[in-house]
């Protein structure tokens, strides 16, 4: 069995930098329907005066809502902010 690991970075201006696993953007809801990275990054976007902290509880608590809690892939989430 080979093991390739796969990365996906998304880099947004500002003093921000987020590094998240497939399992957030993939998160479906009982419809079948993603969440998707256009819904993360306007998460995020919407979220920029937040500390790190609340910007991954706020992703967390949205993904957690919007599949209903079947979590079905690990999620990942690191927030940093620059200083």
């Amino acid at each position: 069995m080979t093991i390739t690991p796969t990365t996906r970075s998304t880099f947004i201006p500002g003093p921000w930098l987020f590094f998240f696993s497939d399992g957030i953007i993939d998160a479906v809801n009982a419809e079948g329907d993603r969440f998707g990275e256009a819904r993360f990054h306007k998460l995020v976007f919407d979220s920029r005066e937040l500390s790190a902290e609340e910007i991954r509880d706020a992703v967390a608590s949205a993904v957690l809502e919007f599949s209903r809690g079947r979590q079905q892939d690990d999620q990942t989430l690191i927030v940093i902010k620059r200083t």
